[in-house]
């Protein structure tokens, strides 16, 4: 099924209910935020989307992280990034979309499938 029925689930005194995320990331676009300038680096920033990711997460928010599979590569990720992706991994906060695919279909599911209230953050739309 669709990412928000993954493994987060709520409580319910009569039945398990799905859990609805709260914030769905383009973590690309996030990442990839005031990067456009000569000699910018041509990965996306790890730092800030991990800012992010902890920002709503200090506010008490389940959140969703998708980057396509292509970020998580030798040729992009520095060396020093790992730690911060296995964070998010370990967290399950990341989706990682497949090569092949075009990972805003992915984020846009999500939001749409968790339905109102869900906020979505990226430049995208």
């Amino acid at each position: 099924g669709p990412p928000c029925n993954g493994t987060a689930t709520t409580e319910n005194k009569s039945n398990d209910r799905k859990k609805k995320f709260d914030v769905v990331i383009d973590g690309a676009n996030v990442g990839y935020y005031k990067r456009n300038f000569v000699h910018a680096p041509k990965h996306v920033d790890y730092k800030q989307i991990d800012w992010v990711l902890d920002h709503f997460l200090n506010e008490g928010k389940s959140v969703l992280l998708f980057m396509h599979e292509r970020h998580f590569g030798k040729q992009l990720m520095p060396k020093w990034a790992k730690a911060i992706v296995q964070k998010w991994d370990d967290s399950n906060l990341l989706y990682r979309t497949p090569h092949g695919s075009n990972d805003d279909w992915f984020w846009m599911h999500a939001a749409l499938w968790c339905g109102r209230g869900t906020m979505v953050l990226s430049n995208d739309l």
